[in-house]
């Protein structure tokens, strides 16, 4: 999940009752492995960790999860989005998939894909680092729309789970659905 779990505005405990919007998803019995986001932020974000939600695999705020055909990088965006947190140390010890999760897009034909413009220009710097880390896809949500631009690395844009937001800005290397290549 990339991130605003519980919309608006996170929980404030592992008791608090907005969990209850989750529980059809852990119903599916699938393991979830969440990051957190700006929304989650404005509640109690470490209320999230451990939490008592059948299947909910969120054991810190930055975490690796290991598959045998990719690596996943788990991250906190909204610290470093906000001038708080250098970037994370982005390394992986696998030579299979390397996939970044994190909120914030590096890239996005939403809003948040041009502004605020601190905010997009901190995201942004993260390019060159995952590049550097051999990145292959880093998935993030925030912009309410659905996104895949081809580039390196390759950026998912998966965020219209909540209020679906048009694009305002195409990006050139944007691969929409429709599209036939």
């Amino acid at each position: 999940m990339p991130g605003d779990n519980i919309y608006p505005c996170g929980v404030k405990s592992p008791t608090d009752p907005r969990w209850s919007v989750l529980e059809p998803l852990s119903r599916l019995g699938l393991p979830i492995y969440p990051v957190l986001g700006n929304h989650d932020h404005c509640g109690d974000p470490d209320a999230q960790i451990g939490a008592p939600l059948p299947n909910w695999k969120f054991p810190a705020r930055e975490y690796r999860v290991n598959t045998p055909f990719a690596e996943f990088q788990m991250i906190d965006t909204t610290p470093i989005a906000m001038g708080q947190k250098a970037a994370p140390k982005i390394a992986f010890s696998t030579n299979g998939w390397r996939i970044v999760v994190g909120h914030h897009p590096l890239l996005s034909s939403g809003y948040h894909g041009h502004f605020p413009r601190d905010e997009h220009l901190r995201m942004r710097a993260l390019i060159p680092v995952m590049r550097a880390a051999g990145v292959d896809l880093y998935i993030a949500g925030h912009d309410h729309h659905l996104e895949l631009i081809d580039a390196q690395p390759k950026m998912l844009i998966s965020g219209a789970g909540s209020d679906p937001v048009p694009a305002i800005f195409r990006h050139s290397e944007t691969r929409w659905v429709s599209e036939q290549r």
